[in-house]
């Protein structure tokens, strides 16, 4: 089979696979196996048309006839995915909150730097930009905070379902402010953006599943935000230093 989407898969000596290894009840029984990377019939291959994320290369693994000892068994077999894989994709998406706003964040510090200091209206636009950065961030420790007291599952995966949600309006509004003012797109913010759009997608299909199944509960129930108020005078000065600090 073949395997997408390996983070370091190119310089990594030993590799974590999860395989199919029985079926229980109609269901896939997944177990995860150490494989070295000079196993007979496993390939390595790099996602050369991955053009981000050069900082962690990603790799596509092919394995033809791939045999390993019965030692390299990580965990209990068929259990690979209940005891490995969900729970590293539970402190994955937990921990990447922060890293994430930490990029938005640099994102956003560097869109600033093409702006005229004495641009009060683009300086309020900032300044919202930058409210809602502090904002992830508070989430992002939050959401770290509730899963290290325990919390898993449903509740969690909202959780971070929000934070990346959040992340992908607000790359979006930076995309739109520079593109409606004309602020100029140098190489790095570019390559920030692009490695953005990766980090920010790789769950967007489940995500937008969780995204519908809350939707339609939200249709079949009740409960409806109302609107917040907009302190035009506070964004304008959390802007305006914005711009101050990059320029």
């Amino acid at each position: 089979g073949t395997k997408q989407w390996v983070s370091n898969g190119t310089v990594a000596g030993i590799l974590v696979v999860l395989a199919i290894t029985g079926e229980h009840d109609g269901r896939k029984a997944f177990s995860a196996l150490l494989v070295p990377r000079d196993a007979p019939g496993l390939r390595v291959e790099p996602m050369s048309e991955l053009t981000a994320l050069h900082s962690s290369p990603h790799a596509r693994l092919h394995l033809e006839g791939c045999r390993v000892a019965r030692t390299a068994l990580l965990g209990a077999e068929g259990e690979g995915f209940a005891t490995i894989g969900r729970p590293l994709r539970e402190v994955e998406d937990a921990i990447n909150l922060g890293a994430l706003g930490g990029g938005l964040q640099a994102l956003l510090r560097r869109l600033a730097r093409g702006v005229p200091r004495d641009d009060a209206a683009l300086a309020e636009t900032l300044g919202g930009l930058q409210a809602q950065v502090d904002g992830m961030a508070a989430h992002a420790r939050a959401v770290a905070a509730a899963f290290d007291a325990g919390m898993h599952g449903e509740p969690l995966h909202r959780l971070t379902l929000a934070g990346r949600q959040w992340a992908r309006q607000f790359q979006s509004q930076v995309e739109w402010v520079r593109k409606e003012n004309g602020l100029q797109e140098d190489g790095t913010l570019g390559r920030w953006t692009q490695d953005l759009d990766v980090i920010i997608n790789l769950s967007r299909r489940i995500d937008q599943g969780r995204l519908h199944r809350t939707g339609a509960a939200l249709i079949h129930g009740d409960g409806a935000a109302g609107p917040a108020s907009r302190p035009q005078g506070r964004l304008h000065r959390m802007g305006a230093a914005l711009i101050n600090k990059v320029s």
